[in-house]
C-alpha cells in the first residue's frame, strides 16, 4: 500500500488567529458595515440524524436528517452594537441581517462563511474592571454557507 502523501506546512506555519476575522453585517436597510470592534463570535450548525432499527438490534438505515443551525453569539463592545442598534430603529429585535465572517491570514486561503439569521436578544453584564464593556448579541440562525458550500444537497434556503 503507498504512503499517504505528506502535508507540508503553510508560509512559515502561519494559521488564522483572531485578528485574521473580518465580520460584515448586512442591514435591513440593505447597507453593510464592517465590524471590528467585537472580542468573539460563535458559530455552527449540525445534522440531526436518526438509526433506523426496525425489529433489530443494531440500525439497519438511518434518516435524511433534519438540519440546523445554532445560534449566533457576538461579544460586541457597546458601541459598535450600539450603532447597529440606531441604524436598524425601533423593531431592531426581530430584524434579519446577513453577517459575513471572512477569514484572511499570509499562507492561507481566504474562506468567507455567510450566516442568515435574525436579532433575538441582547444581554449586557457590565462589571467592575478595566475591561471595555460588551454586549452579547444573539442570532436565531437560519443557514450558514462555509465559503460558497451549503451544508445539504439540493438546499432549498
Amino acid at each position: 500500500m503507498p504512503n499517504a502523501p505528506v502535508a507540508l506546512p503553510l508560509v512559515n506555519g502561519r494559521r488564522y488567529q483572531f485578528s485574521s476575522i473580518e465580520m460584515s453585517v448586512l442591514k435591513p436597510s440593505g447597507s453593510t458595515e464592517i465590524f471590528i470592534e467585537f472580542n468573539s463570535i460563535n458559530y455552527g450548525d449540525a445534522l440531526d440524524i436518526a438509526f433506523v432499527r426496525g425489529t433489530n438490534a443494531a440500525p439497519i438505515g438511518w434518516t435524511d436528517g433534519e438540519y440546523e443551525a445554532e445560534d449566533t453569539v457576538v461579544a460586541f463592545y457597546k458601541s459598535a452594537l450600539q450603532r447597529l442598534i440606531d441604524a436598524v430603529g425601533p423593531g431592531y429585535l426581530g430584524a434579519n441581517f446577513v453577517i459575513t465572517v471572512k477569514y484572511s491570514a499570509n499562507g492561507e486561503p481566504l474562506t468567507t462563511d455567510v450566516i442568515t439569521c435574525r436579532l433575538s436578544g441582547l444581554k449586557d453584564a457590565p462589571a467592575q474592571g478595566n475591561e471595555a464593556l460588551t454586549t452579547e448579541a444573539t442570532f436565531k440562525t437560519m443557514l450558514i454557507t462555509r465559503n460558497g458550500n451549503t451544508p445539504l444537497l439540493n438546499q432549498l434556503a
